[in-house]
């Protein structure tokens, strides 16, 4: 495989395709953003909001200024930035509204860990690329909060969802799809991610307690060492609930827990997991690769859904990516070309723009939103920052070689 020319074919998906086309379409005219687009490029101008997709687009617009410089992405971050803090902020108790309306009124007033964690995630990359001391405040702000009335510290872990006063939620579902629960795989996952930018920003000693925490308790609590899988759901005490393997998930944390010890730089603890690292992406690459490269999405009581979901193949990639940066085998650089072929073949939407949601087994396309509540750009997006990032490294060190 050569690398420079899998680095073009990435750089043209993600600057020609991706990032332009929510540039050009989720933007509405007052300076919001439209909540759901369909797979044709429909606007449905009365669907609600949430955290998590204003964050992401924050955070993927902020990283891909950082790491390409180009001003019209800077913009952008700008002024959806601008748009979370008018229309998410509650003022009164601090956080976020988990869900506003088409008219940016509070839906849904809870506080959600895991659309704190991406408020968090995108804002620390904002202030990465326009410091201010009023965002610096602001970061540390819902850090506190979620460390406050967030965390476990008797059984680790942090839970699902605050009252709109932060006082304790209850158990609480993500999605219609998900399982109510107390604590869950996906929130600790992606508070990890956001402390993992957040200490990478600020260097702060108690960012650094918190994500040494997270990495114990998704490597001891969440993970089964025995199945190389996560479980996904979870009582206060960390009893699992539920029997679903989640490939997506297991390969996405295999790359953003490593992610999080080179940025802690602790070479004890990289050798600590390193194993758990590899399995969690091998246990899945090997049980759920379809004969064309893509990732098979799950398996539920011995049922195996074989729909290409677009974020399981984004986070797939940049697991293969890293397993190879960390092992040197070729079978990961072989089977991250067949699978970005497979993309770019399949789920990139070269009529209409960005990637379906899914593809079914016989190659039909699932009848989903092309963005909305859940689909943005950011695990795409993101895939493609990482991989320019991290081929760019190996073109280097083969140029250093010669």
């Amino acid at each position: 495989m050569n690398w420079q020319n899998l680095k073009e074919s990435v750089e043209k998906e993600l600057h020609s395709n991706i990032l332009p086309y929510w540039m050009d379409h989720i933007q509405d005219q007052s300076g919001g953003l439209y909540g759901e687009i369909s797979n044709e490029n429909t606007i449905l101008p009365e669907a609600p909001k949430g955290l998590v997709m204003i964050s992401r687009f924050l955070w993927t617009y902020a990283e891909a200024y950082r790491t390409s410089g180009r001003k019209e992405y800077l913009q952008f971050a700008g002024e959806i930035k601008d748009y979370l803090l008018s229309a998410l902020s509650d003022r009164e108790n601090g956080g976020f509204y988990w869900l506003i309306d088409s008219n940016d009124l509070p839906l849904d007033n809870k506080k959600v860990l895991y659309g704190h964690a991406f408020a968090l995630y995108g804002l620390s990359t904002y202030q990465m690329i326009a410091p201010s001391e009023e965002n610096e405040k602001l970061c540390l702000e819902i850090f506190s909060l979620m460390e406050k009335h967030g965390r476990d510290w008797e059984k680790d872990g942090y839970i699902e969802a605050c009252n709109r006063d932060w006082s304790y939620g209850g158990a609480n579902n993500l999605g219609a799809d998900d399982q109510a629960c107390d604590k869950s795989m996906n929130t600790n996952l992606h508070l990890l991610e956001a402390y993992t930018r957040y200490y990478f920003q600020s260097r702060r000693d108690d960012v650094k307690e918190a994500l040494i925490s997270l990495i114990s308790v998704i490597t001891e609590k969440i993970y089964n060492s025995v199945t190389g899988h996560q479980k996904l759901y979870f009582s206060m005490d960390w009893t699992p609930s539920g029997d679903i393997e989640s490939y997506g998930h297991d390969v996405e944390t295999s790359w953003l827990i490593w992610e999080a010890l080179e940025i802690l730089e602790d070479e004890d603890l990289k050798t600590k997991y390193r194993e758990t690292v590899l399995k969690l992406l091998d246990v899945s690459s090997s049980k759920a690769t379809a004969p064309d490269g893509s990732l098979y999405n799950e398996q539920q009581e011995g049922h195996l859904d074989k729909v290409r979901i677009w974020w399981v193949q984004a986070e797939y990639a940049v697991s293969l990516m890293n397993g190879y940066e960390m092992t040197g085998k070729d079978e990961y650089r072989e089977k991250l070309k067949k699978l970005w072929d497979y993309i770019i073949d399949n789920q990139s939407d070269k009529t209409n723009g960005e990637w379906f949601w899914g593809i079914n087994d016989d190659g039909s396309i699932l009848n989903r939103e092309k963005g909305g509540m859940w689909k943005t750009l950011y695990h795409n997006g993101r895939a493609c920052i990482e991989l320019i990032h991290r081929i760019d490294k190996q073109i280097r060190r083969m140029e250093d070689n010669v």
